[in-house]
């Protein structure tokens, strides 16, 4: 981890800021650290990809990314979301006995993201994004979801391990108009997610194919992958395979 910590910071010049009550750390890509295969100058727009996890996940992400053959890219991470409410689209009840109740305050959220925490992000990078992609895990997911169908902001989408169990999610997506921004999505379960006695989490599976092939018939560059085990496993390598797959995905 050592030998990684270093390599992340030849690459990347780190900036930690605050945005009203949220932490976000800023990867900003040294420009003299772009290989020349890459057939991108230095002063060219890089994409940047936002995420939503704690501090310590969003550096073992980073660096996992970089462990790959991944083209440059700029990387913020917000920390400090309540997830039942920042995440949710609706209001909905706890998926567990013992378990929170869904606050649905996602469309507050995103008009925060919007115009509160992304201009911050894109000032320090004092360049414009060439686009911008979302990402996250489980409700981060689903919310990464969410924003391609109330956003005009986002290109590409990673929703890893997505809580597609969401009541009425999947039928919101069937009678909404995806943004005509959204260029592909990726999607990724674990094989074992599915097998639970609980009847609402049971469903996800099922329910994340269902979407998969509906933005694939829209035409867009969706790929759904299946990972080996449950919900909470290897979810940072979950996550940067999918930022790696967005980030090879071509415009178009």
């Amino acid at each position: 981890m050592g030998n990684n910590r270093h390599f992340n910071q030849e690459l990347y010049t780190q900036y930690n800021i605050q945005v009203l009550n949220q932490q976000v750390q800023v990867y900003k890509m040294r420009d003299d650290m772009i290989k020349s295969d890459y057939q991108l100058n230095p002063q060219e727009m890089k994409p940047l990809i936002v995420l939503h996890a704690d501090r310590e996940e969003g550096r073992v992400i980073l660096e996992t990314c970089l462990s790959f053959d991944i083209q440059p890219f700029d990387f913020a991470v917000i920390n400090d979301t309540v997830w039942e409410r920042d995440m949710t689209p609706w209001p909905a009840p706890p998926a567990f006995k013992r378990g929170q109740p869904f606050l649905g305050g996602a469309n507050d959220y995103l008009k925060k993201l919007e115009m509160k925490i992304l201009p911050q992000i894109i000032d320090i990078l004092e360049v414009k994004p060439s686009y911008i992609g979302l990402a996250g895990y489980s409700l981060a997911g689903l919310f990464s979801l969410y924003t391609a169908y109330q956003s005009s902001v986002f290109e590409r989408i990673v929703s890893a391990s997505a809580s597609l169990w969401y009541p009425e999610f999947i039928d919101f997506t069937e009678n909404q108009t995806i943004s005509a921004q959204i260029k592909s999505v990726y999607l990724s379960l674990g094989d074992q997610e599915s097998h639970t006695r609980n009847p609402l989490l049971k469903t996800v599976e099922e329910k994340t194919l269902r979407l998969s092939k509906r933005l694939n018939a829209q035409d867009i560059q969706t790929i759904f992958e299946r990972n080996s085990g449950g919900h909470f496993k290897d979810s940072e390598r979950r996550l940067a395979k999918g930022i790696k797959w967005i980030l090879s995905t071509p415009s178009h």
